[in-house]
């Protein structure tokens, strides 16, 4: 990343300011929430329905464990969130450092941006779908074997 002056540092504040709001806010959510024990449906205190690959096949959807990694997240339990949904796992901690890069702006007025030169975007693209089916395939494994918690 690179760390540049803003064009308008009022206006990179404010937006930071908004990025922390918003990354508060969901892990704000997440801590009041309980992990679910069975390490899927955590989503349905939020008053949304029961997963519905779950329900019709028996098999996890890609999204499945995803609230309850985020809510041990939350609590620091790291390992526990793994084992939920490594997917959520990672997504917690990038939502971490873009509150800790967006406390940066607020204090300094400098932003962060992506050099895109040196990363492409094809395969950050490439990374986080491989992430995704990469923790997907794990909740599949872990929920057909029994060691989902």
């Amino acid at each position: 990343m690179l760390e540049a002056e803003a064009e308008r540092p009022l206006v990179a504040r404010a937006l930071a300011a908004a990025v922390i709001g918003g990354c508060v806010l969901l892990f704000a959510v997440a801590s009041r929430l309980e992990p679910a024990a069975g390490g899927i449906g955590t989503h349905e205190q939020l008053g949304l329905p029961p997963c519905g690959m779950m329900m019709l096949w028996g098999v996890p959807c890609p999204t499945c464990g995803m609230t309850t990694a985020f809510t041990h997240a939350a609590r620091g339990r790291l390992a526990s969130a793994f084992h939920a949904q490594p997917a959520g796992l990672a997504l917690a901690i990038a939502i971490g450092l873009a509150a800790i890069a967006a406390g940066g702006t607020l204090v300094t007025g400098r932003t962060y941006r992506v050099n895109w030169f040196r990363l492409s975007p094809t395969g950050v693209g490439f990374g986080v779908v491989g992430l995704l089916l990469g923790g997907w395939v794990y909740k599949i494994v872990t929920t057909l074997v029994g060691t989902t918690r």
